[in-house]
């Protein structure tokens, strides 16, 4: 009897208590795995939002810069066209005015609308010119002319006499607009832009248009009265007092290159 009194009886555990021990054990573990997944949403959310915003962005920048692109592209389009079209005739703000531009001399002028500007310029010619600007300002009979290009003229006039000269500033320099009479009568047949007031003829050097021998061609601008071939003497008093020669005038000392 003695043997089974020292026999100890180990404690019994229930199946239900060992279930709920393990359960308890599992609890701190599936939190953990729960909250690394949200966190890993979270991380995939955020980069989504992250690359589609960089991609809205520069979506969008680069539609930008190709409108910006496009647009500029079409403005120097333009310029590029408005710089083909030479000789070009521009309607001014003042609405009595309009500008011109030669086409191989390149000079710069404005006209009033009262008068009619035709232009008959030629490219090339028979000592190696570019090219010839030939421009007729008229008004009725009044005939102002622009002429650019020219070699060889012709020699003086000897009854040519300069009846008044006048000082005018043409083409960025002081030169003399001479009232001349082809016969050396008391009347006008011609007006002319000259170096000096003695000149009758006033062929000037020109600038942009040379010849074969590198010299710089000649040009001339001069207005008169025409019945058609033939000049209409006037008066000086009525030359100075007309409102074409003063219109002319205007039209010279607008010049410039």
């Amino acid at each position: 009897m003695s043997s089974n009194n020292n026999n100890q009886v180990e404690p019994q555990v229930s199946p239900s208590q060992q279930s709920s021990s393990d359960f308890s054990d599992l609890q701190p573990k599936n939190k953990n795995k729960k909250i690394f997944i949200v966190v890993c949403i979270l991380v995939f959310i955020f980069s989504i939002l992250l690359v589609g915003g960089w991609y809205y962005m520069n979506k969008k920048a680069i539609e930008q810069k190709n409108q910006l692109q496009a647009q500029n592209d079409a403005l120097n389009q333009k310029i590029q066209d408005l710089q083909k079209t030479t000789p070009v005739t521009i309607q001014k703000q003042n609405q009595n005015e309009q500008a011109y531009f030669t086409k191989y001399e390149k000079i710069n002028f404005t006209y009033p609308t009262t008068f009619k500007l035709t232009d008959t310029s030629t490219a090339g010619g028979a000592n190696g010119e570019v090219g010839s600007d030939n421009i007729v300002l008229t008004n009725g009979l009044f005939k102002g002319t622009i002429q650019t290009g020219l070699f060889g003229v012709g020699g003086a006039c000897p009854d040519c006499k300069v009846l008044l000269s006048e000082p005018i500033n043409f083409l960025g320099k002081s030169r003399f607009l001479n009232y001349v009479s082809s016969d050396g009568g008391p009347k006008v047949d011609y007006v002319v832009v000259t170096d000096t007031p003695q000149e009758s003829f006033g062929y000037l050097k020109g600038k942009n248009v040379t010849v074969t021998d590198g010299q710089t061609a000649l040009m001339i601008f001069q207005a008169s009265y025409m019945n058609g071939d033939k000049q209409i003497p006037k008066t000086l008093v009525e030359l100075q007092n007309d409102p074409n020669i003063a219109a002319f005038k205007q039209v010279l000392t607008s010049m410039k290159y």
